[in-house]
């Protein structure tokens, strides 16, 4: 948490090359927090500030929360409030998670038109090569499966392409993919992923 008092500590604070805003710091304290959540998206519903002599308690109501991404991550965000001038020494944060005994994983996704369950696997549960390229393709998803008996994953993610001819070029971009590897993390030909069996999706975001 930053308390920000003056013009000057903004300008400490601040290492963008943006304008900064003209706060009226005479009357007014900006408090800048950052939450740790296991979650890999959420909404800052509302937040307020409580004093108790010296200290500052920043009360952050979060709600609409998303389940996804490894599950010992944890995610950062960020938010702020304008509070009337305090003499704060002391700060602590209280995170107020709405309806959290009700949010749970996804116990079902969508797999080539079909449904497929979910059971995410952590990180550390998988191999290190299926991280990596997960990484690499900015996965959405990975699939579990079968293939003439053997474990296959199925990675969701981003393909690089470009269109060219003699004369000019036309422009590149990403396109989503469907990557098929065997359990050692060689690649198989893509066009037998439709003979893969009990599917199941290990990692979503």
């Amino acid at each position: 948490m930053i308390v920000i008092d003056s013009k000057e500590d903004l300008q400490r604070a601040y290492r963008g090359t943006a304008s900064l805003s003209d706060i009226p710091f005479n009357g007014h304290t900006l408090v800048l927090c950052r939450v740790m959540l296991p979650y890999s998206r959420c909404d800052v519903e509302n937040q307020s500030m409580t004093m108790k002599d010296v200290k500052a308690t920043i009360n952050v109501s979060i709600s609409q929360i998303w389940t996804g991404g490894w599950p010992e991550d944890v995610h950062a965000f960020f938010t702020w409030g304008l509070y009337p001038k305090q003499n704060i020494k002391k700060t602590s944060i209280n995170k107020v998670i709405e309806n959290e005994a009700g949010i749970q994983d996804k116990t079902e996704d969508y797999y080539l038109g079909q449904v497929v369950p979910v059971k995410r696997a952590s990180r550390s549960s998988l191999p290190g090569w299926l991280v990596k390229k997960a990484d690499e393709t900015k996965a959405t998803r990975i699939y579990e499966g079968r293939l003439n008996g053997s474990k296959v994953y199925i990675i969701n993610g981003q393909s690089g392409w470009t269109n060219s001819d003699i004369d000019f070029v036309w422009g590149g971009g990403t396109m989503s993919a469907y990557f098929l590897y065997d359990s050692s993390g060689k690649e198989i030909d893509a066009a037998q992923i439709n003979e893969v069996t009990d599917v199941i999706c290990i990692y979503y975001t």
